[in-house]
C-alpha cells in the first residue's frame, strides 16, 4: 500500500452470503462504497476511468459452496485491482456476511429485489368533496341532488361515468353522446354530477337557474361569463341568450345607440371621465392621494342646484378632512332635483341654439357624401347611399360595399351632378365632395345633441335659399359665420 498522502479513502461495505437460488440468481456479498483521485486513476488504468461509487461483489452458483467460492475470487480480484491504483479501503464501513443490503433505494437479497421502504414514497390520499369549494347552500345542493335523481339524461351519465366510457362515440348511450367531448372532465359525487368545478344542472332545474343567472340584469353576455364559471348544461350559452331577449321584449325595451366617431352623442359620458381624468392628474402632480380628491369633489356643491352629489345620491353630506359641524352631517332629504336638472338642461339648450339647428333628415336610397374617417388626410368624402335611419340623427350607409353607420353631421346630400355621381376615382372626383357639399353646408350647422353643454353666443349667419350664399355684401364662412376683417390700430 502506498503512503497516505497519495491515497484516496474507500469506505467499503461487503456482504457475503451463501445461496442455493437458481443459476440466474445473484447473491449480493459485498458493497464498497468509494471516492478516487481522477488524475491517479487514470494514468495508472485508462481503462478503468471514472467514478466508482458503491461496489457489489456478487457471487452466482447453484449451490451455497459455488456461490461463496464465486464471491472470494471476485473479492479477491477487487483487491488486487485497488491495490494496482493504490486506493486504500476503508474498514470503518464495511459490511460482511449480511442477510441483505440497501442500494439505491432497493433492498438486495439472494431472494429477489424489492423497494427500500425507508426511501420509497408513501403515497398521499385525500378525500377530496367538491361541494366544499362551491358557493352554494346545502339545501340547494340537495335539490340540485333530488332534480338529478329524476332527469333520464343525467341518470344515463351518471352510470355511464360510473361504468367508465366506452371506446368509441357510438357506444355510448344516445342522450348522454352530447357529453362526448368532454367525457374526461365529468365526476360523480354524493349524487351530483360536476364537469370540472362547474355544476351539472338538471333540466327542470335550469328555468329557475336563468332567473337567478339573470337577476343582476347585466345583459346577456355578461350574464354567461359569470355563469360560466360554476354551472354548466349543453347549449347553455344558447338559452341564456333566448331569456334575455324574452325579457326585453317583454317589458319593451327600445336600445338607442349613438353614433360611431361621435362623442357630441355620449357627451354626458365624456364630461364624467373628463372630470375623472382631470382630478387624478392634478393629484398625481401635487402628491396628494386621489381618494381624497374625487371625495371632496363629491362633496363639493353643483354649480345652480345647490346640492353636492354625494347629497342628491345619499341625502346627506360626506366626512372629509375639512372640518364641519355634525348637523351639517346630518341626513336631509334633498327636493326639487329633477326639476333643477331640467332647468339646467334647458339653459344649456337655449344656448346651444343660438348657434345650431337640425339638418333636415335623410330619405332611404338617397346619394350622400361621407366624411373622411379618422387617419384619411386625403379629405375626400366619399359617395354613398342611405339604407335606413338607424337612431336619431344617425344613419346607416353603404359606401363602396361597405357598411357605415354615421351621424348626420358627417353626410352631406350629393347634388345630382355628373361629376358629384360620378364614383370612378380620378382627378376630378378627388374634388368632388368640397364642390357638391359647399352650398349646402353654407346653410346648415351641427345637429342639437339631447344634452349638450353650454357654448359661447356666436352670430347667426342671415337666411338664404338653401344652395346659394347670401346677398347681403358680407362674406360668410362654409359654416355661415360672418368673416370680419382684422381690426387694427391707425396712428
Amino acid at each position: 500500500m502506498c503512503r497516505a498522502a497519495e491515497q484516496t479513502d474507500i469506505r467499503m461495505r461487503a456482504m457475503e452470503m451463501a445461496t442455493t437460488s437458481p443459476p440466474h440468481t445473484e447473491a449480493v456479498h459485498a458493497v464498497a462504497k468509494q471516492h478516487s483521485r481522477q488524475n491517479q486513476w487514470k494514468q495508472s488504468n485508462p481503462p478503468r476511468t471514472g467514478d466508482t461509487d458503491d461496489i457489489l461483489v456478487v457471487g452466482c452458483g447453484d449451490t451455497d459452496k459455488e456461490a461463496k467460492s464465486d464471491h472470494d475470487a471476485k473479492l479477491v480480484a477487487l483487491m488486487e485491482c485497488c491495490r494496482e491504483v493504490k486506493l486504500r479501503l476503508g474498514l470503518k464501513k464495511l459490511q460482511f456476511k449480511v442477510a441483505e443490503v440497501q442500494f439505491h433505494g432497493h433492498i438486495l437479497s439472494s431472494a429477489r429485489l424489492k423497494p427500500d421502504p425507508e426511501k420509497q414514497e408513501q403515497e398521499d390520499v385525500q378525500h377530496v368533496n367538491q361541494a366544499d369549494y362551491l358557493n352554494v347552500s346545502s339545501q340547494r345542493l340537495e335539490q340540485i341532488r333530488r332534480h338529478t335523481d329524476r332527469d333520464e339524461c343525467l341518470q344515463a351519465l351518471k352510470n355511464t361515468v360510473l361504468v367508465g366510457w366506452p371506446d368509441v362515440k357510438e357506444e355510448a348511450p344516445l342522450i348522454a353522446r352530447e357529453y362526448w367531448p368532454f367525457r374526461d372532465e365529468i365526476s360523480v359525487q354524493n349524487g351530483v354530477l360536476f364537469r370540472g368545478q362547474k355544476v351539472i344542472i338538471p333540466k327542470s332545474l335550469r328555468p329557475e337557474m336563468l332567473t337567478c343567472i339573470h337577476s343582476s340584469h347585466i345583459g346577456g353576455e355578461a350574464c354567461y361569463r359569470h355563469a360560466q364559471e360554476t354551472l354548466y348544461w349543453p347549449n347553455m350559452q344558447t338559452e341564456i341568450k333566448d331569456f334575455f331577449t324574452r325579457f326585453t321584449s317583454e317589458w319593451e325595451f327600445e336600445h338607442v345607440t349613438s353614433s360611431p366617431r361621435h362623442p357630441k352623442a355620449n357627451g354626458k359620458a365624456k364630461s364624467a371621465v373628463k372630470i375623472v381624468k382631470n382630478l387624478l392628474r392634478k393629484a398625481a402632480h401635487d402628491g396628494d392621494d386621489p381618494w381624497k380628491a374625487i371625495l371632496h369633489w363629491r362633496n363639493t356643491p353643483t354649480e345652480n342646484m345647490g346640492s353636492s352629489p354625494a347629497q342628491r345620491l345619499m341625502s346627506r353630506r360626506l366626512n372629509t378632512s375639512i372640518p364641519a359641524t355634525y348637523k351639517l352631517l346630518e341626513p336631509v332629504i334633498m327636493v326639487g332635483v329633477t326639476e333643477k336638472l331640467r332647468h339646467r338642461k334647458q339653459l344649456a339648450k337655449s344656448f346651444y341654439d343660438r348657434s345650431a339647428w337640425d339638418f333636415p333628415e335623410l330619405e332611404v336610397g338617397e346619394t350622400v357624401r361621407m366624411k373622411p374617417l379618422p387617419g384619411d388626410n386625403t379629405g375626400h368624402w366619399r359617395v354613398g347611399t342611405c339604407l335606413h335611419r338607424v337612431a336619431p340623427r344617425s344613419y346607416l350607409v353603404d359606401v363602396d360595399g361597405s357598411l357605415y353607420q354615421r351621424n348626420r353631421v358627417d353626410l352631406r346630400v350629393a347634388k345630382p351632378t355628373a361629376r358629384a355621381t360620378d364614383k370612378t376615382d380620378g382627378p376630378e372626383a378627388a374634388h368632388a365632395p368640397e364642390a357638391a357639399s359647399a352650398p349646402e353646408t353654407a346653410a346648415e350647422a351641427p345637429p342639437t345633441v339631447t344634452e349638450p353643454s353650454p357654448v359661447r353666443s356666436t352670430p347667426k349667419a342671415p337666411s338664404s335659399p338653401v344652395g346659394a350664399p347670401p346677398s347681403d355684401g358680407h362674406t360668410y364662412t362654409r359654416v355661415g359665420r360672418l368673416s370680419k376683417p382684422p381690426l387694427r390700430l391707425t396712428m
